[in-house]
Protein backbone atom coordinates (compact mmCIF):
# COMPACT_ATOMS: atom_id res chain seq x y z
CA UNK A 1 0.00 0.00 0.00
CA UNK A 2 1.51 3.37 -1.05
CA UNK A 3 0.87 6.88 0.28
CA UNK A 4 0.85 10.06 -1.69
CA UNK A 5 3.44 12.38 -0.15
CA UNK A 6 1.66 15.43 -1.59
CA UNK A 7 -1.51 14.47 0.31
CA UNK A 8 0.40 14.33 3.60
CA UNK A 9 2.00 17.68 2.91
CA UNK A 10 -1.39 19.17 2.02
CA UNK A 11 -2.90 17.77 5.25
CA UNK A 12 -0.12 19.34 7.33
CA UNK A 13 -0.59 22.68 5.61
CA UNK A 14 -4.35 22.53 6.13
CA UNK A 15 -3.86 21.72 9.81
CA UNK A 16 -1.52 24.68 10.18
CA UNK A 17 -4.01 26.92 8.36
CA UNK A 18 -6.84 25.85 10.67
CA UNK A 19 -4.77 26.61 13.76
CA UNK A 20 -3.69 29.95 12.31
CA UNK A 21 -7.28 30.79 11.49
CA UNK A 22 -8.43 29.95 15.02
CA UNK A 23 -5.63 32.09 16.44
CA UNK A 24 -6.59 34.99 14.18
CA UNK A 25 -10.24 34.71 15.24
CA UNK A 26 -9.30 34.79 18.93
CA UNK A 27 -7.02 37.80 18.42
CA UNK A 28 -9.55 39.73 16.36
CA UNK A 29 -12.33 39.05 18.83
CA UNK A 30 -10.29 40.22 21.81
CA UNK A 31 -9.18 43.40 20.07
CA UNK A 32 -12.83 44.06 19.28
CA UNK A 33 -13.84 43.87 22.94
CA UNK A 34 -10.85 45.77 24.34
CA UNK A 35 -9.69 49.30 23.59
CA UNK A 36 -6.85 49.64 21.12
CA UNK A 37 -3.42 50.95 22.12
CA UNK A 38 -0.34 52.07 20.24
CA UNK A 39 1.87 49.35 18.86
CA UNK A 40 5.23 48.71 20.44
CA UNK A 41 8.39 46.89 19.49
CA UNK A 42 7.99 43.19 18.84
CA UNK A 43 9.28 41.01 21.64
CA UNK A 44 9.07 43.79 24.23
CA UNK A 45 6.66 43.70 27.14
CA UNK A 46 5.39 46.92 28.67
CA UNK A 47 4.98 47.10 32.45
CA UNK A 48 1.22 46.81 31.98
CA UNK A 49 1.60 43.69 29.83
CA UNK A 50 4.01 42.14 32.34
CA UNK A 51 1.56 42.75 35.15
CA UNK A 52 -1.32 41.26 33.15
CA UNK A 53 0.73 38.11 32.45
CA UNK A 54 1.67 37.83 36.11
CA UNK A 55 -1.94 38.19 37.26
CA UNK A 56 -3.04 35.42 34.89
CA UNK A 57 -0.15 33.16 35.94
CA UNK A 58 1.25 32.84 32.41
CA UNK A 59 4.42 34.88 32.78
CA UNK A 60 6.84 31.98 32.13
CA UNK A 61 4.90 30.77 29.08
CA UNK A 62 4.81 34.29 27.65
CA UNK A 63 8.57 34.76 27.91
CA UNK A 64 9.12 31.30 26.42
CA UNK A 65 6.97 32.19 23.42
CA UNK A 66 8.79 35.50 23.02
CA UNK A 67 12.08 33.59 22.90
CA UNK A 68 10.64 31.42 20.14
CA UNK A 69 9.66 34.55 18.22
CA UNK A 70 13.21 35.88 18.35
CA UNK A 71 14.66 32.73 16.78
CA UNK A 72 12.04 31.84 14.17
CA UNK A 73 9.17 33.34 12.20
CA UNK A 74 5.56 32.43 12.76
CA UNK A 75 5.56 30.40 9.54
CA UNK A 76 8.18 28.10 11.04
CA UNK A 77 6.42 27.44 14.36
CA UNK A 78 6.24 23.78 15.29
CA UNK A 79 3.09 22.23 16.70
CA UNK A 80 4.19 22.74 20.31
CA UNK A 81 4.93 26.43 19.83
CA UNK A 82 1.72 27.00 17.93
CA UNK A 83 -0.25 25.23 20.65
CA UNK A 84 1.45 27.40 23.29
CA UNK A 85 0.53 30.54 21.40
CA UNK A 86 -3.05 29.38 20.98
CA UNK A 87 -3.42 28.54 24.70
CA UNK A 88 -2.02 31.93 25.72
CA UNK A 89 -4.37 33.79 23.40
CA UNK A 90 -7.27 31.70 24.69
CA UNK A 91 -6.33 32.64 28.28
CA UNK A 92 -6.14 36.33 27.40
CA UNK A 93 -9.42 36.07 25.53
CA UNK A 94 -11.16 34.48 28.52
CA UNK A 95 -9.82 37.13 30.87
CA UNK A 96 -10.92 39.87 28.48
CA UNK A 97 -14.44 38.46 28.42
CA UNK A 98 -14.48 38.33 32.24
CA UNK A 99 -13.56 42.01 32.33
CA UNK A 100 -16.22 42.75 29.75
CA UNK A 101 -18.79 40.97 31.90
CA UNK A 102 -17.69 42.96 34.96
CA UNK A 103 -17.90 46.19 32.99
CA UNK A 104 -21.43 45.30 31.89
CA UNK A 105 -22.37 44.74 35.55
CA UNK A 106 -20.95 48.14 36.43
CA UNK A 107 -22.98 49.68 33.59
CA UNK A 108 -26.18 48.03 34.84
CA UNK A 109 -25.66 49.23 38.42
CA UNK A 110 -24.75 52.75 37.31
CA UNK A 111 -27.85 52.93 35.10
CA UNK A 112 -30.07 51.60 37.90
CA UNK A 113 -28.77 54.15 40.40
CA UNK A 114 -28.75 56.99 37.88
CA UNK A 115 -32.40 56.39 37.05
CA UNK A 116 -33.34 56.52 40.74
CA UNK A 117 -31.27 59.70 41.14
CA UNK A 118 -32.88 61.33 38.10
CA UNK A 119 -36.36 60.54 39.44
CA UNK A 120 -35.62 62.08 42.83
CA UNK A 121 -34.05 65.11 41.17
CA UNK A 122 -37.11 65.67 38.96
CA UNK A 123 -39.44 65.37 41.96
CA UNK A 124 -37.33 67.84 43.93
CA UNK A 125 -37.16 70.34 41.07
CA UNK A 126 -40.92 70.13 40.56
CA UNK A 127 -41.64 70.65 44.26
CA UNK A 128 -39.27 73.64 44.49
CA UNK A 129 -40.75 75.12 41.30
CA UNK A 130 -44.33 74.80 42.58
CA UNK A 131 -43.44 76.32 45.95
CA UNK A 132 -41.60 79.23 44.31
CA UNK A 133 -44.44 79.89 41.88
CA UNK A 134 -46.98 79.78 44.73
CA UNK A 135 -44.87 82.30 46.63
CA UNK A 136 -44.77 84.73 43.71
CA UNK A 137 -48.48 84.22 43.05
CA UNK A 138 -49.59 85.01 46.60
CA UNK A 139 -47.24 87.98 46.69
CA UNK A 140 -48.72 89.34 43.47
CA UNK A 141 -52.30 88.85 44.64
CA UNK A 142 -51.80 90.42 48.06
CA UNK A 143 -49.77 93.28 46.58
CA UNK A 144 -52.66 94.01 44.26
CA UNK A 145 -55.08 94.03 47.16
CA UNK A 146 -52.85 96.07 49.47
CA UNK A 147 -51.25 98.64 47.20
CA UNK A 148 -52.99 98.05 43.88
CA UNK A 149 -56.38 99.25 42.63
CA UNK A 150 -58.07 98.31 45.90
CA UNK A 151 -55.67 100.61 47.79
CA UNK A 152 -56.14 99.07 51.21
CA UNK A 153 -53.26 101.07 52.70
CA UNK A 154 -54.35 104.36 51.15
CA UNK A 155 -57.90 104.28 52.45
CA UNK A 156 -57.91 105.50 56.07
CA UNK A 157 -60.92 103.33 56.78
CA UNK A 158 -59.15 100.20 55.45
CA UNK A 159 -55.59 100.91 56.56
CA UNK A 160 -55.79 98.42 59.45
CA UNK A 161 -56.81 95.66 57.08
CA UNK A 162 -53.99 96.62 54.72
CA UNK A 163 -51.41 96.40 57.50
CA UNK A 164 -52.73 93.02 58.52
CA UNK A 165 -52.44 91.80 54.93
CA UNK A 166 -48.87 93.11 54.77
CA UNK A 167 -48.00 91.07 57.85
CA UNK A 168 -49.70 87.97 56.40
CA UNK A 169 -47.91 88.44 53.07
CA UNK A 170 -44.51 88.78 54.77
CA UNK A 171 -45.04 85.68 56.87
CA UNK A 172 -46.22 83.73 53.83
CA UNK A 173 -43.21 84.83 51.77
CA UNK A 174 -40.80 83.76 54.52
CA UNK A 175 -42.58 80.45 55.14
CA UNK A 176 -42.66 79.46 51.47
CA UNK A 177 -39.03 80.50 51.04
CA UNK A 178 -38.01 78.27 53.96
CA UNK A 179 -40.10 75.44 52.54
CA UNK A 180 -38.32 75.80 49.17
CA UNK A 181 -34.93 75.62 50.93
CA UNK A 182 -36.00 72.48 52.76
CA UNK A 183 -37.24 70.92 49.51
CA UNK A 184 -33.77 71.41 47.97
CA UNK A 185 -32.66 68.32 49.92
CA UNK A 186 -35.08 66.21 47.93
CA UNK A 187 -37.10 63.26 49.09
CA UNK A 188 -36.19 59.62 49.60
CA UNK A 189 -35.99 56.81 47.10
CA UNK A 190 -39.21 54.95 46.21
CA UNK A 191 -37.70 51.85 44.54
CA UNK A 192 -35.92 49.22 46.60
CA UNK A 193 -32.11 49.67 46.54
CA UNK A 194 -29.87 46.77 45.62
CA UNK A 195 -26.43 45.85 46.92
CA UNK A 196 -23.64 46.98 44.61
CA UNK A 197 -19.98 46.32 43.82
CA UNK A 198 -18.78 49.04 46.19
CA UNK A 199 -19.26 46.80 49.24
CA UNK A 200 -16.34 44.49 48.59
CA UNK A 201 -14.11 47.39 47.55
CA UNK A 202 -14.85 49.25 50.81
CA UNK A 203 -14.10 46.18 52.94
CA UNK A 204 -17.59 44.85 53.62
CA UNK A 205 -18.66 41.20 53.40
CA UNK A 206 -20.52 41.27 50.10
CA UNK A 207 -22.72 38.51 48.66
CA UNK A 208 -21.21 36.37 45.90
CA UNK A 209 -23.35 38.10 43.27
CA UNK A 210 -21.74 41.43 44.17
CA UNK A 211 -18.11 40.29 44.21
CA UNK A 212 -15.58 41.11 41.53
CA UNK A 213 -13.92 38.34 39.52
CA UNK A 214 -10.78 36.90 41.18
CA UNK A 215 -8.35 38.40 38.65
CA UNK A 216 -9.99 41.82 38.89
CA UNK A 217 -9.95 41.67 42.69
CA UNK A 218 -6.28 40.67 42.58
CA UNK A 219 -5.60 43.57 40.19
CA UNK A 220 -7.24 46.10 42.53
CA UNK A 221 -5.28 44.75 45.50
CA UNK A 222 -1.92 45.01 43.75
CA UNK A 223 0.15 48.22 43.56
CA UNK A 224 0.10 50.11 40.29
CA UNK A 225 3.27 50.09 38.20
CA UNK A 226 3.71 53.83 38.82
CA UNK A 227 2.31 53.87 42.38
CA UNK A 228 4.11 55.92 44.98
CA UNK A 229 4.48 54.48 48.45
CA UNK A 230 3.43 50.99 47.41
CA UNK A 231 -0.29 51.67 47.78
CA UNK A 232 -2.61 49.22 46.08
CA UNK A 233 -5.11 50.49 43.55
CA UNK A 234 -7.94 49.92 45.99
CA UNK A 235 -6.11 51.93 48.66
CA UNK A 236 -5.44 54.70 46.17
CA UNK A 237 -9.10 54.81 45.22
CA UNK A 238 -10.27 54.83 48.84
CA UNK A 239 -7.78 57.55 49.75
CA UNK A 240 -8.96 59.61 46.78
CA UNK A 241 -12.59 59.31 47.90
CA UNK A 242 -11.68 60.30 51.46
CA UNK A 243 -9.41 63.27 50.70
CA UNK A 244 -10.43 64.73 47.32
CA UNK A 245 -13.69 66.16 48.74
CA UNK A 246 -15.64 65.38 45.58
CA UNK A 247 -18.20 63.26 47.45
CA UNK A 248 -21.10 64.81 49.37
CA UNK A 249 -20.71 62.14 52.08
CA UNK A 250 -18.00 61.06 54.53
CA UNK A 251 -16.99 57.47 53.76
CA UNK A 252 -14.69 57.29 56.76
CA UNK A 253 -17.74 56.34 58.81
CA UNK A 254 -18.73 52.66 58.80
CA UNK A 255 -22.42 53.54 58.75
CA UNK A 256 -21.92 55.68 55.63
CA UNK A 257 -19.97 52.87 53.94
CA UNK A 258 -22.87 50.47 54.58
CA UNK A 259 -25.36 53.01 53.28
CA UNK A 260 -23.50 53.77 50.04
CA UNK A 261 -22.95 50.03 49.46
CA UNK A 262 -26.60 49.20 50.31
CA UNK A 263 -25.25 46.50 52.64
CA UNK A 264 -25.22 45.90 56.35
CA UNK A 265 -27.52 46.42 59.30
CA UNK A 266 -27.21 50.21 59.29
CA UNK A 267 -28.54 50.66 55.78
CA UNK A 268 -32.14 51.87 55.54
CA UNK A 269 -34.20 52.86 52.53
CA UNK A 270 -35.05 56.18 54.20
CA UNK A 271 -31.36 57.08 53.89
CA UNK A 272 -31.52 56.80 50.09
CA UNK A 273 -31.34 60.52 49.38
CA UNK A 274 -30.10 62.56 46.42
CA UNK A 275 -26.82 63.15 48.25
CA UNK A 276 -26.24 59.43 48.85
CA UNK A 277 -27.20 58.42 45.31
CA UNK A 278 -24.92 61.10 43.84
CA UNK A 279 -21.98 59.73 45.82
CA UNK A 280 -22.82 56.14 44.88
CA UNK A 281 -22.96 56.86 41.15
CA UNK A 282 -19.67 58.81 41.30
CA UNK A 283 -17.92 55.99 43.16
CA UNK A 284 -19.20 53.34 40.76
CA UNK A 285 -17.88 55.37 37.82
CA UNK A 286 -14.46 55.66 39.51
CA UNK A 287 -14.30 51.95 40.34
CA UNK A 288 -15.27 50.98 36.80
CA UNK A 289 -12.59 53.26 35.34
CA UNK A 290 -9.95 51.76 37.62
CA UNK A 291 -11.00 48.21 36.73
CA UNK A 292 -11.01 48.88 32.98
CA UNK A 293 -7.34 49.90 33.11
CA UNK A 294 -6.45 46.20 33.16
CA UNK A 295 -7.66 46.05 29.55
CA UNK A 296 -4.61 48.05 28.46
CA UNK A 297 -2.24 45.38 29.75
CA UNK A 298 -4.24 42.61 28.04
CA UNK A 299 -4.16 44.36 24.68
CA UNK A 300 -0.44 45.08 24.90
CA UNK A 301 0.22 41.48 25.91
CA UNK A 302 -1.80 40.20 22.98
CA UNK A 303 0.07 42.47 20.60
CA UNK A 304 3.40 41.18 21.90
CA UNK A 305 2.35 37.56 21.28
CA UNK A 306 0.87 38.18 17.83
Amino acid sequence: MSFDVSMITQFACDKFSVRSSILAIFSAALLTFLPSTAAFASGELTPQAQEAAKLMGIEDQVYRLLEYKKTRSVDNYDQETLGLQLSLVRKIMTTGLELRSASAKFDREITFEQQALDKLTRERDLAVSLTTNANFLQLSILSTIIDGPLEQTKNRHMILNGNRLNIVSGLTVGSLALLALYQQRGGTRHSKPEANLLGQTLGLEAPDSEKLSPILWQYLNSPATDAAGGLTRRQQLTEYWETAKILPINIKKTSTVEQVSALGSRHRQRYESIKLLTARVTMLFDLRAMSNMLNTGLVELLQALD
